[in-house]
């Protein structure tokens, strides 16, 4: 059957899902999620007011079109008619009740239910977004990608803390299976360091409560306003550096373009390689070395298992404030002479 792997970072307990053979998931796309994961530079959401806009009793909501009359928010709700409207409650009732609520559709919807309600509610689901967003950086984060042929005798001590130890591979009581840290329930993230769907299927849910949905999600401006502009990074105008924050070693794009050129010649398939494949190769841990590749190396024993990353965006800005004794080591030409070993074995090319 072969060895499955995943990816996985140790710090927000998250994981990528099972990536099947590491011969199949190296080659096939799977780890450019890294290059979104780790960029350090990702744009800050805008503040509450402009992602989730305060509701405005009375003001126009679509402009008069052809034979179509114009279309107003709803005047305010008078409470004053049910002493028990939830509205009525203590404001800090009120808040209690949105800090309870765990699911960021449930938050939406009820700030849906009235006017009020929205104006309280939009601060909550604003901070459910923010946390959403954070929960996807990997930024700085231990990262690992794990065989479920690894033995826990054979993790290295210096990668998990003594508590992390026991947690990530005793056993429960009632499973008599081997507990490994491959079969720790971490958290599944969606591909690419963010699942666009968290955020459409709560704004589907909301469609049957009200025309607010209109203003919410096909006016364009706010929750499909954080799909659209803040989910997908700007594109990067400028080559950047994947930065070891453990081991203090960087590898420049630049130095990657270069190889590509060059190494396509050779292998045309590297020209595909990018920064999350470099770090993917570099990272895998299991006692058994299988790995459904042509590679004979000791790829199953990362030199960085585990190790912490990040992709600064200015390649050129970096390199020239680094002082004569700033500890870093430029790694590129080792590590893509690795990389390309790899990609020689995989293709059989001479």
């Amino acid at each position: 059957m072969g060895q499955y792997w995943k990816l996985i970072n140790l710090d927000k307990r998250q994981t990528y899902g099972d990536w099947g053979k590491l011969g199949e998931c190296l080659f096939d796309g799977s780890p450019s999620c890294l290059k979104t994961s780790l960029r350090a530079t990702a744009e800050k959401l805008p503040d509450c007011d402009s992602l989730i806009f305060p509701f405005k009793p009375g003001a126009l909501f679509e402009e008069a079109y052809e034979s179509r009359p114009a279309t107003y928010f709803p005047k305010a709700a008078d409470h004053s008619l049910n002493a028990k409207a939830l509205p009525n409650l203590p404001l800090e009732m009120i808040h209690e009740i949105y800090l309870n609520a765990e699911d960021l559709a449930d938050v939406i919807c009820l700030s849906m239910t009235c006017q009020f309600l929205w104006e309280v509610g939009r601060g909550h689901i604003y901070r459910h977004i923010v946390a959403i967003v954070a929960s996807y950086s990997w930024v700085g984060d231990r990262i690992i990608c794990v065989g479920d042929y690894l033995r826990n005798e054979d993790i290295p001590d210096s990668l998990l803390t003594p508590e992390e130890k026991v947690e990530f591979t005793s056993p429960d009581p009632d499973d008599d299976g081997d507990f490994t840290l491959y079969s720790y329930p971490f958290d599944v993230v969606g591909w690419g360091g963010f699942s666009i769907d968290i955020l459409l299927k709560s704004a589907k849910i909301v469609k049957r409560y009200r025309s607010f949905y209109s203003y919410l999600i096909t006016d364009g401006q706010i929750l499909s306003s954080l799909c659209n502009e803040y989910y997908t990074l700007p594109a990067l105008t400028q080559l950047s550096v994947l930065r070891n924050l453990s081991r203090h070693q960087y590898v420049r794009e630049s130095a990657l373009i270069a190889w590509r050129e060059g190494a396509q010649a050779k292998v045309k398939e590297t020209k595909n390689v990018g920064f999350g494949e470099i770090v993917l190769s570099r990272i895998c841990l299991s006692t058994d070395p299988s790995a459904s590749m042509s590679y004979d190396g000791d790829i199953h024993r990362g030199v960085w298992a585990g190790d912490r990353f990040d992709l600064v965006s200015s390649e050129t800005e970096w390199l020239e404030g680094l002082g004569e004794d700033s500890g870093w080591t430029d790694v590129s030409d080792k590590v893509l002479e690795e990389v390309e070993e790899i990609w020689k074995s995989e293709y059989r090319y001479n």
